[in-house]
């Protein structure tokens, strides 16, 4: 799988239970839906006596194993194994796979220095101290995969690793390559080994598969890679991934073992499929890296598998399972890829809770900043935001649930002859309004006769759907303040009234205050620009303003005012010269106006959510004596950095009340996801945020 394994787990990965409203339905016709996993990568699910153990790679290079009775419901992952902080394992642990021997759990895993390049990987093994597969493990060490036994300094790169017996014979199959290599844009292969026990190569490898069919070869980069083995009756196949694991051309293709008595150190041993087994759809893409296993009562086969989430290349993949079946002349039938959320039911012998319950644990898997959740008066929720692979403009993300989400694809597109957008697409927000959908948003303005390097405006488009397509309301902005403007967030007052808040970006508005003054003076910066937010009257139509802005939020002036400290962190940790007040969310509770900003640097750490109080929607708001309410954690031991630019969205019941934002965790690096949390007010009035969390928790 390449450079894909590098985009492990996302800590632990959202798990779902059933959604059935009523106990009675989930007894007599119990349904799930995919994904079963909404972030992961190279699924590994065995069962033993009667449990189901799901084995991973996890955040900050650990191996986790989940336990759960339920196939279509895997357990909440434990960690049991750090990668040793040196060594030839101390990095990009990848496709993990557990096997059961003689008393023991052995857990085969790829590892090597960080990347990339990413031309270090070799496979380990882990030793189980107890029988349990949830216990301690010890390293067993690196496994010989080369041509010359003996010889470590031959040894070559090697993942995805499985392990098989065949007539009292323990053998390993991976994906390899011929040599040792510079780069890792080479192809990969399937080589097979026999092995002295589980923890020990005994033989040299012998090449059984390289890309060669029309269907495996004519890409960027041709790969054979996560051989799985499935037996049936006297046959056994090899089921392996090929074509390039970042596109939606990722499928499985099959090797069919001669016969049972037939040598598979022999390649002629190994007849390859004519055709693939699996493949994508228009509605799924990329399926490849399968596990294998069987219902609770043992009557049903199924496949585990990765997809792709969407079509823009990359490693955005969740994992999905369905049922399969055999053909007549013995091979497996894997059908089609069923669609994403379709239900499916439960594999037999389920043993229903009578409780059903959903749960969900941070981040998702969509890669947005500042993200807005939507719930459309068809029941759907619908996700906007920055990002996740759009080209001039905004995808969506749809969910029935707030767990799993279904890509949409780009709903909006700028930057046309047409369009007054022509870059920089920041920050969609869609509001439904006599049946239409209006997205406001922000983007470079075609009109810039002065060569402004932040030209931002704020827009408008409509659609007659939440999937869009949007078009653009007007061919200009809404408005022009003179100044570059980002961040538009509206409200619908009681009384018909609507407002548009904004932000007013740092750009040429350098700003004097007790906190510039002491910048200045420690030698850190000249000057320091500020956003500030503003609102404004605007017609129910959404076409025009009424009225002239006000300014209603801004970076405290003075080093006593106790919202100082939090809001100028950006500065006084010499990370940039600028303060921001930006991101701004409106809600009202008891007749009170609350608006949620965020401040400091959106690219940083200490990017953090506060709020403001006023009995007017145009203010003046006081700043909360509890800010900020949203924040790194990793002060207190926690992963969870850069949280901000919130929404707010509501159980369908509107009994619960969630804070939508994106925040970065040591895995994801730069990019930011998604995150969603409770959120609730006092009975003093308080607006209190129960995050950031990455925990598993209840709906």
């Amino acid at each position: 799988m390449n450079i894909s394994k590098f985009s492990t787990l996302f800590g632990c990965a959202l798990i779902f239970c059933l959604s059935c409203a009523e106990k009675k339905a989930a007894e007599e016709k119990a349904f799930f839906q995919n994904p079963i996993v909404a972030h992961g990568a190279d699924p590994w699910i065995i069962k033993h006596d009667s449990i189901y153990y799901h084995c991973a790679s996890t955040e900050d290079r650990t191996i986790s194993v989940g336990k759960s009775a339920l196939l279509h419901v895997p357990g909440e992952l434990k960690k049991v194994w750090q990668a040793p902080d040196t060594g030839w394992n101390s990095d990009c642990v990848w496709a993990p796979e557990l096997h059961y021997w003689n008393g023991h759990w052995y857990i085969y895993y790829a590892a090597g220095e960080s990347g990339p390049p990413f031309i270090h990987q070799r496979t380990g093994v882990l030793e189980s101290v107890t029988d349990d597969p949830q216990g301690e493990y010890v390293d067993k060490g690196m496994l010989y995969t080369g041509d010359s036994l003996g010889n470590w300094d031959s040894n070559r790169w090697a993942i995805d690793m499985t392990v098989f017996e065949l007539n009292n014979q323990l053998y390993a199959i991976w994906s390899g390559w011929k040599n040792l290599e510079t780069t890792d844009h080479t192809s990969q292969m399937l080589y097979i080994a026999k092995m002295e026990n589980p923890w020990t190569i005994s033989s040299n490898r012998v090449l059984i598969s390289a890309p060669d069919k029309p269907y495996e070869i004519g890409g960027d980069l041709d790969l054979n890679e996560g051989p799985e083995v499935l037996k049936h009756n006297d046959d056994l196949f090899v089921i392996y991934s090929c074509c390039q694991s970042w596109l939606p051309t990722y499928k499985l293709a099959s090797l069919r073992l001669a016969s049972r008595d037939a040598d598979p150190m022999d390649p002629a041993s190994w007849i390859k499929s004519e055709q693939p087994v699996f493949q994508g759809t228009e509605d799924v893409y990329g399926v490849g890296h399968a596990s294998f296993t069987v219902s609770p009562d043992g009557t049903e086969e199924y496949i585990i598998y990765h997809s792709k989430k969407d079509t823009i290349p990359g490693w955005n993949r969740d994992i999905r399972m369905q049922k399969f079946s055999w053909n007549e002349d013995g091979t497996p039938d894997f059908g089609i890829p069923s669609p994403l959320s379709e239900p499916q039911p439960v594999p037999s012998g389920s043993k229903i809770e009578a409780k059903i319950s959903l749960t969900y644990s941070n981040p998702l898997s969509v890669q947005f900043g500042d993200p807005y959740i939507l719930l459309a008066s068809d029941g759907r929720y619908y996700m906007y935001g920055t990002g996740a692979g759009a080209v001039d403009g905004f995808c969506c993300y749809s969910s029935d649930d707030l767990v799993n989400w279904k890509s949409e694809g780009q709903v909006y597109h700028g930057n046309t002859p047409q369009s007054w957008a022509v870059a920089n697409f920041w920050a969609p927000e869609v509001y439904e309004k006599n049946g239409k959908y209006y997205m406001f948003f922000s983007a470079d303005w075609r009109h810039n006769p002065t060569k402004e390097e932040e030209n931002f405006r704020i827009g408008v488009a409509v659609a007659d759907k939440p999937v869009g397509p949007f078009i653009e309301l007007q061919d200009k902005p809404l408005f022009d303040p003179g100044y570059p403007a980002i961040d538009g967030n509206i409200l619908q007052d009681d009384n018909g009234k609507c407002y548009i808040y904004y932000s007013r970006c740092c750009y040429k508005h350098p700003v004097e205050s007790e906190i510039a003054a002491e910048a200045k003076k420690k030698g850190m910066f000249d000057t320091i620009e500020e956003s500030w937010i503003y609102g404004v009257e605007i017609s129910p139509d959404f076409t025009q303003i009424i009225g002239e802005p006000v300014m209603l939020l801004r970076p405290p002036v003075s080093l006593s005012d106790k919202q100082s400290e939090w809001e100028s962190r950006s500065v006084t940790s010499g990370e940039v010269n600028r303060r921001w007040t930006e991101g701004s969310f409106i809600l009202k509770h008891n007749g009170l106006y609350y608006m949620m900003y965020s401040a400091n640097y959106f690219g940083g750490a200490n990017y953090a959510v506060g709020y403001a109080v006023s009995d007017n929607p145009l203010g003046p708001f006081k700043k909360a004596d509890n800010n900020p309410v949203l924040e790194k954690n990793v002060e207190k031991g926690g992963i969870v950095t850069g949280t901000g630019h919130n929404s707010v969205t509501w159980s369908k019941d509107r009994k619960q009340m969630y804070c939508v934002y994106h925040g970065r965790t040591q895995k994801t690096g730069e990019e930011r996801v998604v995150f969603i949390d409770k959120m609730h007010f006092t009975p003093e009035g308080l607006l209190v945020v129960d995050g950031p969390t990455t925990e598993v928790q209840n709906r």
